[in-house]
């Protein structure tokens, strides 16, 4: 994907769950920190957005997953006209460390607002860091694969990762600690992961 598609996937969501803004947690919420031409093309390659309705009311934000996932999920028509897919996820879908709403990045402009209303929509996507470190508690091959091409581009995690040590609750410093033994024979620049929840 590129930034171009995610500003459409935020534009979509938003005026299909008819909200002013939607949180991005899946891989391409990457897309809200770089440029595609700065990242590896295993960070890019998936064809989903995992969008997360913002909504404070439980079964709303249900609702508003599986609407997005109807409309615009896996096999959709949109997905057909669009190449790629919206994923509709809620609060229970990743494992995310403390404070991670502080640390989300706004993406909205030109592209983000619709054609018709003007209406201006804003996708807050998750940090480098907190996207890794979901990424690697959920475990899956994949998502390891995805970190690991992130850091073999390039060391950038470690301005903010110290912000993220020591704020990881119980369930997300077993996983990680988990994970270390798999991240830790993929090379010295992932060694800051390592260290989370020591």
């Amino acid at each position: 994907m590129n930034r171009e598609q995610l500003a459409h996937a935020i534009r979509a969501s938003c005026a299909i769950t008819q909200l002013d803004s939607v949180i991005i947690i899946g891989s391409q919420a990457i897309l809200g920190s770089y440029d595609e031409d700065e990242l590896p093309q295993a960070a890019t390659a998936s064809r989903e957005v995992d969008v997360w309705p913002d909504v404070e009311d439980p079964r709303l934000e249900q609702e508003l997953s599986d609407l997005l996932a109807g409309v615009a999920g896996e096999l959709s028509l949109f997905e057909e006209q669009h190449g790629f897919a919206l994923d509709g996820v809620d609060h229970t879908t990743a494992a995310l460390p403390e404070g991670w709403r502080e640390r989300l990045l706004p993406f909205s402009n030109a592209q983000t607002q619709d054609v018709v209303t003007g209406r201006q929509y804003t996708g807050w996507c998750l940090s480098p860091a907190d996207l890794c470190v979901a990424k690697l508690c959920a475990a899956r091959e994949k998502d390891q694969t995805f970190v690991h091409a992130l850091f073999r581009a390039c060391c950038f995690f470690g301005v903010v990762s110290g912000r993220v040590s020591g704020r990881v609750g119980g369930t997300i410093v077993l996983w990680l600690r988990v994970s270390r033994r798999w991240i830790g024979t993929r090379g010295s620049c992932c060694r800051w992961i390592c260290g989370i929840g020591s």
